[in-house]
């Protein structure tokens, strides 16, 4: 293909401006990076008013132009936002790979990962997970469908072109509610300023929202490390099976990561991967030393994050998995996830993880306003829907239990604990008899001794002797013996 042109935007003329300043026609700024900052033009920017964010207004004096499309100029627009309390939420949907060669897929999802970090980091918006975002990456539904799924105000849609040593990147703002294009613009950059141009495009993305950025403390200089885009894609395809948590997905999610790690061992968010996976690998049937030698190993991974990235918040909450999961160690946990929220306060793991330690604290109320927190950045992540479960069951908040453990068993079936605390809340909430149908297979298949004991006490409780008979039986022929939960039943 041949190169591709820098894109340079239209500037007004001095005069034009001096006119328009004086008209003071138009209210807001906008920010074009294309080498440099480019001077005022017409737009209107609008605030936030009582901690409710309201979309920027464009207006155009009668004398202006119609507005440019793929010149880099503002898409035109005008009206706001439904108002909702709280900051602004956006999503990044999955970027269309225009060079036609599958090939490069991985870096054109690698730029979209990064999108939304870099969004991340901008105080005032609440950016959803990429997690649920990829979901749309095929066949995507109405824009106003994908963001009521979502939970979104606003979504970013667009494009990457690779061609050569230059990347184009068209990135356009769209009102999730009505479907209207807000913004646009399209930039060129050589592959080595690829960082850059991510950083200014998410800048220009909150510019155009709120007229004015201000972010949070920016990562120590390893972030700037740049991975290649096919190990990058090895790390996602290790989250996502990571994400299943069942064992076999775990295992799945462990070689990525170690395949992640071997190929760029600067890779910080590799090692998060292996910290975490391992935290979670160590299961309740291990012997106490293979448990510890998973803790050791997710120990030294995420503290290796860490080495690589002070800053980045995924690092400090795998820190503080290993230390709530393993060394049980409450305060130093909750330490470590607060930190994370800090550094990134729309990194979904951090809330659902100090949304458990909280509920094991009797801090109910606070614990569901994380794993609240947890599910509006990752609606379409089965996990978060368990843990907010998890933690109204051990509220005794069983009705609200059950909603959200169904929801999380409607996206992924398969979730082993999300079926086993959905039998308990059920059993406890005197509905014995509809738990007893999330026993049987195929549903339970490939469920632990966990669900099997659950399934036994409603059964026991549904006054189902014969069948709570079986089912002892058959839980007392279980090597090892799941003696303790088997007491309890």
């Amino acid at each position: 293909m041949p190169d591709l042109d820098p894109l340079r935007p239209d500037r007004p003329a001095a005069d034009d401006k001096k006119k328009r300043k004086q008209a003071d026609k138009a209210r807001g700024v906008w920010i074009s990076f294309a080498g440099r900052i480019v001077a005022q033009i017409v737009g209107a920017v609008a605030s936030v008013v009582l901690g409710i964010m309201v979309l920027q207004k464009y207006q155009q004096p009668a004398a202006t132009p119609s507005p440019a499309t793929a010149t880099g100029a503002p898409v035109t627009a005008s009206g706001t936002l439904p108002r909702r309390p709280g900051p602004a939420t956006i999503a990044v949907l999955p970027l269309a790979n225009l060079s036609g060669n599958p090939a490069q897929d991985y870096f054109v999802e690698g730029m979209a990962e990064a999108l939304t970090a870099s969004l991340a980091q901008v105080e005032g918006l609440r950016v959803i997970s990429r997690t649920s975002t990829m979901r749309y990456k095929t066949s995507p539904p109405p824009i106003p469908e994908i963001a009521r799924a979502l939970g979104a105000d606003l979504l970013v849609e667009g494009s990457v072109l690779q061609a050569g040593s230059d990347v184009r990147i068209t990135a356009q703002l769209i009102d999730g509610a009505t479907d209207e294009h807000l913004w646009a613009r399209s930039y060129t950059r050589t592959l080595k300023d690829v960082i850059r141009l991510q950083d200014e495009v998410a800048t220009a993305i909150a510019t155009a929202i709120q007229g004015t950025v201000s972010r949070r403390p920016a990562p120590g200089a390893a972030s700037t490390h740049v991975v290649e885009a096919e190990i990058y894609d090895l790390y996602m395809r290790g989250r996502h099976a990571w994400y299943t948590r069942t064992p076999a997905s775990l295992k799945i999610a462990l070689d990525y990561f170690q395949q992640a790690v071997a190929r760029d061992p600067l890779f910080a968010l590799a090692h998060v991967g292996l910290a975490d996976t391992y935290a979670l690998h160590a299961s309740p049937g291990m012997s106490l030393d293979e448990v510890r030698v998973h803790m050791d190993k997710a120990r030294a991974s995420a503290i290796r994050a860490l080495d690589l990235n002070p800053s980045l918040a995924e690092a400090h909450t795998a820190l503080g998995g290993v230390i709530f999961f393993g060394d049980r160690d409450l305060d130093d946990a909750a330490m470590k996830f607060r930190r994370a929220i800090e550094l990134n306060p729309s990194y979904p793991v951090a809330h659902e993880w100090l949304g458990l330690l909280l509920s094991e604290q009797g801090r109910i109320d606070e614990a569901i306003e994380h794993a609240d927190i947890a599910v509006t950045l990752d609606p379409l992540e089965a996990t978060m829907h368990q843990a907010r479960g998890q933690v109204l069951y051990t509220g005794r908040r069983y009705a609200a239990a059950i909603e959200s453990l169904k929801k999380a068993l409607e996206l992924t079936p398969e979730l082993p604990l999300a079926r086993t605390v959905l039998v308990k809340a059920l059993t406890l909430d005197g509905r014995a008899g509809e738990a007893l149908t999330h026993c049987e297979p195929p549903a339970a298949a490939g469920a632990g001794p966990e669900l099997a004991v659950a399934c036994l006490v409603a059964a026991t409780r549904a006054n189902r002797a014969e069948d709570a008979a079986a089912r002892r039986t058959a839980l007392e022929a279980v090597r090892p013996a799941p003696g303790a939960a088997l007491a309890q039943a």
